[in-house]
């Protein structure tokens, strides 16, 4: 596995870690502001990143000729249900804010 591509996937850790803090770090700034009049705010989870990056590894890990879970199937597996875990993980974490506040 090269270089590139460990920094892909670390860079791509962060923005999944990022899909679920950042939601429930913004219901709970309204919840606690929520006596001030403060309009709640939106958040755009820019998954076109997430995408981009996770071909990018894929094609790294096409012509890097890795093998399972490390090769171009399981790269695209093992992306496609971390990203979709993220934003469930993230909806459920605001809710539980929400409900939580």
């Amino acid at each position: 596995m090269n270089i590139a591509y460990k920094i892909l996937a670390v860079v791509f850790c962060v923005k999944l870690f990022w899909n679920i803090v950042a939601p429930a770090a913004l219901e709970l700034r309204h919840n606690l502001l929520r006596g001030r009049g403060e309009a709640r705010k939106s958040l755009s989870m820019l998954t076109l990143l997430e995408i981009v990056l996770l071909l990018l590894m894929v094609g790294m890990s096409f012509f890097g000729q890795e093998d399972f879970p490390f090769g171009p199937g399981g790269t695209l597996l093992w992306g496609g249900v971390a990203i979709a875990t993220s934003y469930g993980a993230a909806i459920l974490l605001a809710r539980l804010v929400r409900y939580a506040g």
